[in-house]
């Protein structure tokens, strides 16, 4: 399992990730949640007995410009984006 890794000055931080995807190819308006439940499993530096859990939810939508042909441009900024992200749990070192 592929974990993320969160990088502070007491140290680092790993825990597991979850994600989800949607995109509309006829009007380019895409949706994205992530959510993540975190167990802390170890770190480094002031982190290194770290324990405890959380749990996150990102939340995107937007709509992407269009190519010169058309389609959907994953090069470029979006026109729109909105993002929400909350997050709670504890953490104890």
């Amino acid at each position: 399992m592929k974990l993320s890794l969160l990088v502070v000055a007491a140290g680092r931080w790993r825990w597991p990730p979850l994600s989800g995807f949607s995109f509309n190819p006829g009007s380019c308006v895409f949706n994205v949640t992530l959510q993540q439940i975190g167990y802390a499993v170890g770190g480094t530096g002031q982190l290194a007995s770290a324990t405890g859990s959380s749990t996150a939810t990102v939340s995107a939508r937007g709509r992407l410009r269009r190519a010169s042909d058309g389609s959907c441009s994953l090069d470029q900024v979006p026109l729109s984006e909105v993002d929400k992200i909350e997050s709670e749990g504890t953490l104890s070192f």
